[in-house]
């Protein structure tokens, strides 16, 4: 079976770890072809942007999303891989949620809403489109919505770092100091060395005296 065969079946079942594991090898053969002159797949970089999503890893998600969503020819290669998905499989969360996350990173943002908001009508214990759907809010700076997906991701997954100290941010910018700082506590009680929990924290308990 070809690497984007098992990248794309993976996606289907949500299965994140063999999204990360198979897109990265693709993508480290798409380098390696493209320093030989052989055209690149952004297919390959958005998978494994996806995978970092995943995995929480905003820095690589981003470096990733320039290799695969830059050029307006590979943003519709891309984007039409996954409507043949989803035309083949609408009753996935996974596909609709990893459309979003196209969209979203595609200058469609506010069209990814209802791509999320399908997912969890189809999966409703899964943390991730409450997530991505909070991120939406807070660019598009509806604040209070943010707030409230933030905290359904960390009810259905209290181990979402992101999403607490995210939501952390959000409380201190409004003054509930006494919401934010447990948010932090509880971030390095899940990784101690957390440098932006750490930081948040300090300047949480600063601004409370």
């Amino acid at each position: 079976m070809e690497r984007a065969d098992i990248v794309q079946e993976a996606l289907i079942k949500g299965d994140w770890p063999t999204v990360y594991r198979e897109a990265q090898a693709w993508a480290e053969a798409m380098e390696a072809g493209r320093r030989s002159g052989q055209p690149g797949d952004p297919r390959a970089y958005f998978a494994l942007n996806v995978a970092h999503h995943m995995r929480g890893e905003i820095r690589e998600a981003w470096q990733t999303q320039a290799k695969a969503l830059q050029a307006q020819e590979d943003i519709e290669r891309v984007r039409g891989w996954l409507e043949s998905l989803l035309d083949r499989h609408p009753d996935k969360a996974s596909v609709q949620l990893v459309m979003g996350l196209c969209l979203a990173q595609s200058g469609q943002a506010m069209r990814s809403i209802d791509y999320y908001r399908e997912a969890i009508r189809l999966e409703p214990t899964s943390a991730l489109p409450h997530y991505f759907l909070a991120m939406v809010y807070d660019v598009a700076g509806r604040k209070d919505q943010a707030i409230k997906e933030y905290r359904e991701t960390v009810r259905l997954d209290p181990s979402h770092t992101v999403a607490r100290i995210n939501l952390g941010v959000r409380y201190q910018e409004q003054g509930r100091l006494e919401m934010a700082i447990p948010q932090y506590r509880e971030v390095l009680r899940m990784r101690p060395d957390d440098p932006v929990a750490h930081a948040n924290l300090a300047c949480a308990l600063s601004e409370q005296g």
